[in-house]
């Protein structure tokens, strides 16, 4: 699918699946940071 400036132009149901599975990698990877800083911290006041 060409847009009109001649550029590959996307579904719009191909953009979201790839927008929502890069959100999901992104909150995995934020709880994994936040659950490493929480167990840090708590083995430095322990």
């Amino acid at each position: 699918m060409l847009g009109r400036s001649g550029r590959l132009r996307h579904p719009p149901a191909l953009f979201s699946t790839s927008a929502a599975s890069l959100g999901a990698t992104l909150a995995v990877i934020h709880l994994v940071f936040c659950a490493f800083i929480t167990a840090s911290l708590a083995d430095i006041s322990a």
